[in-house]
């Protein structure tokens, strides 16, 4: 019998170093004041996403012409090099409204014209979790370009008891898969579906 899995089984994080400098050193004093169990403010984002959506696969056929018929072929390109590589997570609105303000100082530094950052963010990570917690598949994304952050809508109108969330979307190059390997216990890279 193969079970369904569980929709939560997943976890996305933000490594460490991930936020510039300046926002570390702007934000971390206010999580550290509200006494949340946080070391880093990747810790706090983390601990913020509600959702995440991966890419989906699309590769149209390509149709020839074999006199009457016509036949679907496979198109000649690789997947990575025709996929959407754009990824949109969702994260919860925070007291205070921390976590968008946070990824907002984050934005404002990326996007600064004379005071350049580094061209792309740092990878994001999706572990795929087993029914006991652990990653067997990893999903890396790298150089990662932000793109959008949703609106905050402010409201007196509000409904106590539930929360707000806030988006982000991206753009990526390049992908990785790591696999756990049972041999070794240890995850592994693979290496076929990359090409550069």
């Amino acid at each position: 019998m193969v079970l369904h899995n569980l929709p939560q089984n997943f976890a996305v994080y933000f490594p460490q170093n991930f936020f510039y400098r300046e926002v570390h050193d702007r934000w971390m004093p206010i999580i550290k004041k509200m006494l949340l169990p946080y070391m880093s403010v990747e810790d706090y984002m983390n601990a913020q996403i509600q959702s995440i959506d991966l890419p989906q696969i699309n590769m149209p056929s390509q149709n020839q012409q074999a006199g009457r018929y016509t036949l679907s072929k496979r198109p000649g390109m690789a997947l990575d090099e025709a996929m959407d590589k754009s990824l949109s997570i969702t994260f919860k609105l925070t007291e205070g409204y921390t976590s968008y303000f946070i990824m907002r100082h984050q934005f404002d530094l990326y996007f600064q014209i004379l005071k350049t950052k580094p061209l792309y963010w740092s990878p994001i990570c999706v572990d795929l979790l087993d029914d006991f917690g652990h990653a067997i598949i990893t999903y890396e994304q790298e150089q990662i370009t932000p793109e959008t952050m949703s609106n905050l809508s402010l409201s007196y109108a509000a409904k106590l008891g539930s929360y707000n969330t806030f988006d982000v979307t991206m753009k990526y190059n390049y992908f990785n898969i790591w696999y756990y390997n049972e041999s070794n216990g240890v995850m592994t890279l693979d290496k076929t579906i990359r090409n550069i």
